[in-house]
């Protein structure tokens, strides 16, 4: 699910997107959200009000970069209005050509490109899935000494250890290794000590996350929300659809609508556009 963040005095004022806050009553407004989105894994796109509208919403939100609305450049923060008095020709060329910088910043291709890559991210892990180095295991972790093995496991026919591995001595844990605090754990989105889940300090993360934490969430976009910008909702659908950037760009989408994307063995699918709860 993706839902557009709370308004800004930029968006009121019919302006280039910049990083700027959430208009306050906006943000009372979003907390009537909380149940649509209650339990959900969330990611946000770097920009404040959309951090400040997760956070309004009751979510534990993770920021992803990849999920930022395109760089404007110099038309940064400035009115729609002004750009088009003053570089009508740019202008044009911008919302006709996909590719185009006339602004010298990210173009549309380029965000459309990076959101999708972000979005199939997201779907179940395939069998071809490298698991990371914390997660690889040695042949004797695979295959523990059948004293090892719990009531109901059923032991392997054979042993495929090592003679040294079948006869090293068995590994020993302090108390505090086997029992580490609550705030040492990394299960997905509980707080770490390096990564402390605070308004101040958000996770930070390109993708989904590791495959655990993908398997987590039963899969990878089951269950998740994404607080972000206009122009990455209109990527998302667009890559759904088959859309290029020019025919994405046709959808109007209000502040903190919701927008479902159903993920689909070849493709997505569009559940529902600009819903307003």
């Amino acid at each position: 699910m993706f839902i557009r963040h709370a308004t800004t005095p930029g968006m009121r004022a019919a302006c280039f997107p910049a990083d700027e806050d959430a208009d306050p009553a906006a943000l009372t407004r979003a907390a009537a959200l909380r149940p649509l989105v209650a339990g959900r894994v969330a990611w946000v796109s770097p920009a404040r009000a959309a951090w400040q509208t997760a956070l309004a919403m009751g979510l534990q939100p993770r920021v992803c970069d990849a999920l930022g609305e395109a760089d404007c450049g110099r038309w940064r923060g400035l009115p729609y209005e002004r750009v088009a008095r003053e570089e009508p020709e740019a202008l044009a060329r911008w919302l006709s050509d996909p590719h185009a910088t006339p602004h010298g910043g990210e173009s549309l291709a380029a965000l459309a490109q990076r959101v999708a890559t972000w979005l199939d991210t997201t779907r179940a892990p395939t069998p071809t899935t490298q698991p990371t180095a914390a997660e690889r295991h040695t042949p004797a972790e695979q295959h523990p000494p059948p004293d090892q093995h719990t009531p109901g496991r059923q032991r392997p026919p054979f042993d495929l250890r090592t003679p040294a591995e079948q006869h090293a001595p068995a590994e020993r844990h302090t108390p505090a290794e086997q029992h580490p605090p609550p705030d040492q754990h990394t299960v997905s989105g509980r707080r770490t000590p390096s990564e402390p889940n605070t308004p101040s300090s958000p996770r930070r993360s390109a993708e989904l996350g590791t495959p655990a934490e993908r398997a987590e969430v039963g899969g990878a976009w089951v269950g998740g929300v994404v607080v972000c910008e206009v122009g990455v909702i209109r990527a998302a659908i667009g890559h759904a659809l088959g859309l290029g950037p020019v025919g994405a760009a046709r959808f109007d989408l209000a502040p903190l609508s919701a927008t479902e994307l159903v993920a689909a063995q070849d493709g997505w699918r569009v559940a529902y556009v600009n819903r307003k709860v």
